[in-house]
């Protein structure tokens, strides 16, 4: 658990921290929002959205984006270790279970199945907006696994091309149980860059938003 709250951690600064920027233009699909406003029934002109910056998907820091983005993160481990575990934690209980039904879930933490299961869980947005949920998704899970590719294993490493190859690879850069030491250290700086990144309140109105205003209070 302390493992996947990491991972969440590092989801979370990637959305906050300035190179998501440059992420954005990768994953997040530019919206198609009307430059001068749009024909209202009884208003006249609606609000240009993407220039007053009330909601801009394409910046891939909006709340939608983040929670996608965090929940690709988290979807290797739910899919895969989970059930794993859960299995051989029941194993102990029931003998009866074979021991090949650990096995099985091993490619959700793998790029092939990542990008799968992405995909599948796509369809269940809207048409309009199921390209960018998958990118996110997909996006999240590849950041997950670049963590994990950072740390050493006595056995096998993780198999990046599986099924076109069984080659194994990993950095060995820190320790199969560093991340689980780190998360003392991550997790306040992480809550500490999304408040500055998302919870100093909203920002202040432009000069447009603010003429409206005041026309609608007259």
């Amino acid at each position: 658990m302390a493992d996947l709250i990491t991972h969440v951690c590092s989801a979370v600064l990637w959305k906050a921290l300035p190179w998501s920027a440059l992420e954005a233009l990768v994953l997040v699909a530019p919206a198609r929002v009307p430059r001068e406003g749009v024909r209202g029934p009884s208003s006249g002109t609606k609000p240009d959205v993407a220039r007053e910056g009330v909601s801009d998907p394409a910046s891939g820091t909006n709340a939608g984006s983040v929670v996608l983005f965090v929940a690709g993160v988290c979807l290797p481990d739910l899919l895969s270790r989970v059930p794993s575990m859960a299995i051989t934690w029941l194993r102990w209980r029931l003998p009866g279970i074979p021991e090949w039904a650990i096995y099985p879930w091993g490619p959700l933490h793998m790029p092939v199945g990542i990008v799968l299961t992405s995909v599948l869980a796509g369809f269940l947005f809207p048409e309009a907006s199921r390209g960018r949920a998958v990118r996110a998704l997909i996006g999240g899970g590849m950041l997950h696994l670049a963590v994990d590719v950072l740390q050493r294993h006595l056995g096998v490493g993780y198999l990046l091309f599986y099924p076109f190859s069984t080659w194994d690879w990993e950095a060995g850069i820190i320790g199969s149980e560093d991340t689980v030491r780190a998360l003392p250290i991550v997790l306040p700086v992480t809550l500490l860059v999304a408040w500055w990144r998302w919870g100093r309140g909203r920002p202040p109105a432009t000069d447009g938003s603010a003429r409206r205003g005041d026309a609608d209070g007259a």
